[in-house]
């Protein structure tokens, strides 16, 4: 159910950086349809980064150990070379599905949205690509935690009347 009447539970908002130019008020209106879409793309694509480059290294171990502790239990007895081939193609596939600029353009998917942000940028006569410097998108419920077990209604009094907590 909507957060609010005629609310999603998904939204994503991407702030485009056409910097070094005087921006008059029908490029500005060209630039917030151009956002708009983008972040119509994003919310729908789960787009979770920029690009490769802003992913933090952290998280990038964090994905190659799971990618690496996956293949090794689908291959066991596989070489540690192949294994490591393995593991960084899956690491590049979930990089083009993760990041904003490597993704497919859903809205014409015969081009990825670098490619848009440049064709974009001829068309609207600027003399610097058009740069995505901000991304956000969230998801109704998305980070909460939820209870593994169900104590039951009868658990619930019986702990409260025993001044525990559940």
């Amino acid at each position: 159910m909507p957060v609010a009447v005629g609310a999603g539970r998904i939204a994503a908002v991407v702030a485009l950086d056409a910097s070094g130019h005087e921006v008059q008020q029908e490029l500005r209106s060209q630039l917030s349809q151009l956002g708009s879409r983008l972040a119509m793309h994003c919310a729908g694509m789960n787009t979770q980064h920029i690009s490769k480059q802003s992913i933090s290294q952290d998280v990038l171990q964090a994905v190659r150990a799971d990618f690496a502790s996956a293949t090794e239990a689908q291959m066991p007895g596989k070489a540690a070379e192949v294994l490591a081939k393995i593991v960084d193609g899956r690491v590049a596939k979930w990089c083009k599905e993760v990041c904003l600029l490597d993704q497919k353009y859903v809205l014409d998917d015969s081009m990825t949205v670098s490619q848009l942000l440049e064709q974009q940028t001829q068309q609207l006569g600027l003399l610097k690509t058009l740069q995505v410097s901000a991304l956000l998108r969230v998801q109704v419920g998305e980070g909460l935690l939820r209870r593994e077990e169900n104590p039951g209604f009868a658990a619930e009094v019986a702990a409260m009347a025993a001044g525990g907590s559940i």
